[in-house]
């Protein structure tokens, strides 16, 4: 693992997996730091639309990030929430809506500022109910046994093992006892690496050349792009499998049900003989662990770790 102190950012060229992983082994949220700016929160958080769409609802439109989190839990008013790697507020914003108290934390100055001014811009209703904090989620300053529900939403890829860790030990804190924890984390790991080399094998076979890995796809897409930074790429340092977060969860004294929001089955939709053959298939063989993406978790304190 580095030090705390933030990494200078080389000037990057990222022409396979192998390039990715070598340049993000051993980095942290610390040494990351740099990377969270303005910039990352107005254009890269989602993508370029879902952020237009922030500005225009002051975060309270309804996106494929906050539909399927919001919807795991039960918001009644006076429900206390809170959300750790807030950003700019959308699930803070959404649950105040809804009629919870809600408070979101993040370690990045840009993201409280953002997420304060959108509250400054809120009616009365909303601002009471809502607060912004620049903290570490290493060390929650929360009382013991304070939230009904946390949510840690496409937080896990950006720290790193230890730093998870840590944090899952302080969200167990001040979680009430069978209070939940809501978990987005994308992509699946094994979607990187077992699920590529396999796509490629049979890719090479019909085509006899190799496919693009994703990550190689989405660098070039970003250095493309001016409105976008590629350094934003090496933000993912602890990608999840299904099986290495539900490992995580229950080391730090959580109960968990974890699954894949997308199978990734490229037959799922045909009607024919075919079709449902193959899908048939591809669900027998569990290849929707190696091709799925999108990890969603529910996880309850129990209570004793």
């Amino acid at each position: 693992m580095t030090d705390d102190k933030e990494k200078q950012i080389p000037d990057l060229e990222i022409r396979s997996y192998g390039d990715f992983l070598f340049l993000v082994r051993g980095q942290t949220s610390k040494s990351m730091r740099s990377l969270y700016d303005d910039l990352y929160f107005k254009k890269h958080v989602g993508d370029k639309d879902v952020s237009e769409s922030y500005f225009q609802t002051l975060g309270l439109g309804e996106t494929k990030y906050t539909r399927i989190p919001l919807s795991l839990v039960e918001i009644k008013p006076g429900t206390r929430i809170i959300d750790i790697g807030c950003g700019r507020g959308e699930i803070v914003f959404q649950a105040a809506s809804a009629g919870a108290w809600a408070v979101g934390i993040d370690y990045a100055e840009s993201a409280v500022e953002i997420a304060q001014t959108t509250r400054e811009r809120h009616a009365a209703n909303i601002r009471e109910k809502t607060g912004f904090f620049c903290q570490s989620a290493e060390t929650l300053e929360f009382e013991d046994d304070f939230f009904d529900t946390a949510f840690l939403l496409d937080v896990v890829e950006h720290v790193s093992a230890d730093e998870f860790q840590t944090i899952l030990r302080e969200i167990w804190r001040v979680l009430k006892p069978g209070g939940k924890l809501i978990i987005h984390t994308s992509p699946n790991v094994w979607s990187r690496t077992w699920g590529f080399w396999i796509k490629s094998a049979v890719y090479f076979l019909l085509n006899r050349e190799k496919p693009v890995h994703p990550v190689v796809a989405h660098f070039r897409t970003l250095k493309s792009d001016p409105e976008y930074d590629e350094h934003k790429i090496l933000m993912h340092i602890n990608e999840q499998s299904i099986l290495s977060l539900r490992r995580h969860l229950k080391a730090c004294g959580f109960r968990s049900r974890v699954w894949l929001g997308s199978t990734g089955n490229p037959w799922l939709s045909r009607r024919d003989l075919l079709g449902r053959t193959a899908s048939m298939v591809y669900t027998l063989t569990g290849m929707k662990y190696l091709r799925g993406s999108d990890i969603y978790a529910v996880a309850e304190r129990r209570r004793k770790k």
